[in-house]
């Protein structure tokens, strides 16, 4: 199948509203514009659609955005231009993703059969044709995608590595179809009937193919289905079993299983015509990108990324004030930041309107928007938060600098 072709009747959606205890915890900037190799988070899941050669001759690119953000995601995308059309959709207050495709839909602007949803911090290499082709194929009602654990870095601030939440993933080793996750309770019964079970360790990258109809059944019921990768996912790949006389037997639509009182019975809403396939059959699949490629959604994931992407020459934002009697190697220096004389930084990321004053060494740190550092500093693997104002001679290595910290552990797992 042609690249082109794999997008027919598919609408992109690119989420921009992620909140949770990662870089919100240590910065004031929204997550989607967080600079990565000096461009916003964001642009990296764009570049992934124009790489599968996504074309907006079929379709806008709608990119969901918090609440205020409208004019500076437009004024971004004016700066930062694509091949694509983006739509920007702002959210009037803070929802879970279940809710915004919902949104969408009432607005009309899911008008496709698929709906291909990226998170803006999604960063690397997806195979995006492979996927949609599976989800045919597979005539998926949902297609989740996984990645393997990223490589383990230093992380700025932190001491000890602290190993990455992931989740445990029961796959049909033929079909791929998602049988289990994160779930003990229910794998006695499934290995009974899927004795090669193939049981995989993975991040999620938040990253799905949907069928509309799924959407359009949940706009019509009451639910409390808040966000896709916690509650809707788990649910459905629940739903597609359901025990009858000791054995455990694919769903149908006359499953009146129910979580509680107020959760329909997820089996209804493939009651209509599927093509190829008996009616009332859930199905979900998942995809184990064989690529490297991660969500940026913590500050260990946002230090790989910019270590990957950052030339020796580093980048340098214009507005940026550099003494030339200063070195800048493999760095990201923001808008109006100040660098003083005989300034020393190696392998670091300088948000914007940042002063560091004359005779600071930085090496292996990350230092957020607005915040000072004293003459004659010294930081090694160290995190400066936002707005902080650090004397001069301070010294920092592998320690977080700013008031009312979060715990270490909660800026290494971000929002998974």
């Amino acid at each position: 199948m042609e690249k082109s072709l794999c997008w027919i009747d598919v609408q992109p959606v690119i989420l921009c509203n992620d909140v949770g205890p990662g870089l919100e915890t240590v910065s004031k900037i929204p997550r989607y514009r967080s600079y990565v190799g000096g461009k916003p988070l964001y642009t990296y899941a764009v570049k992934l659609l124009e790489e599968s050669n996504f074309t907006s001759k079929l379709n806008d690119v709608i990119l969901v955005v918090p609440k205020d953000e409208w004019e500076t995601a437009h004024r971004l995308n004016s700066i930062h231009k694509s091949s694509l059309k983006l739509r920007i959709f702002e959210l009037d207050k803070d929802v879970g993703s279940v809710e915004i495709l919902q949104k969408l839909l009432e607005k009309n602007l899911l008008k496709c059969q698929d709906i291909f949803v990226l998170p803006c911090d999604v960063y690397g290499e997806i195979d995006i044709q492979r996927i949609l082709e599976e989800h045919r194929m597979n005539f998926a009602t949902i297609t989740a995608v996984f990645s393997e654990v990223p490589a383990t870095i230093k992380t700025p601030g932190q001491k000890f590595n602290s190993p990455q939440e992931h989740h445990s993933l029961g796959i049909d080793p033929y079909s791929k179809r998602l049988l289990m996750i994160d779930e003990d309770s229910i794998k006695g019964r499934i290995l009974l009937t899927y004795p090669n079970i193939d049981l995989k360790h993975v991040l999620s990258l938040y990253v799905y193919c949907i069928d509309k109809r799924l959407v359009q059944y949940l706009s019509r019921i009451s639910h409390n289905y808040m966000d896709i990768e916690e509650d809707l996912i788990c649910h459905l790949v629940k739903e597609q079993f359901k025990r009858r006389d000791g054995e455990v037997e694919e769903g149908d639509v006359q499953s009146e299983l129910l979580l509680n009182d107020d959760y329909a019975s997820i089996m209804e809403f493939s009651s209509g015509d599927w093509p190829n396939k008996e009616p009332g059959k859930l199905a979900v699949y998942a995809h184990i990108a064989t690529t490297k490629c991660f969500r940026v959604d913590n500050v260990h994931n946002f230090f790989l990324a910019n270590t990957e992407v950052l030339s020796p020459d580093g980048v340098i934002e214009a507005g940026a004030q550099i003494n030339p009697k200063s070195t800048i190697k493999n760095s990201y220096i923001g808008e109006r930041s100040k660098v003083g004389l005989g300034v020393r930084i190696f392998n670091s990321v300088i948000y914007p309107d940042v002063t560091i004053e004359d005779g600071c060494i930085i090496t292996d740190s990350l230092v957020f928007e607005g915040s000072t550092l004293g003459s004659r500093s010294n930081l090694k693997e160290a995190l400066v938060k936002a707005f902080q104002q650090m004397p001069s001679q301070c010294s920092l290595t592998q320690e977080v600098y700013g008031e009312d910290l979060e715990s270490e552990d909660e800026l290494i797992r971000g929002s998974d």
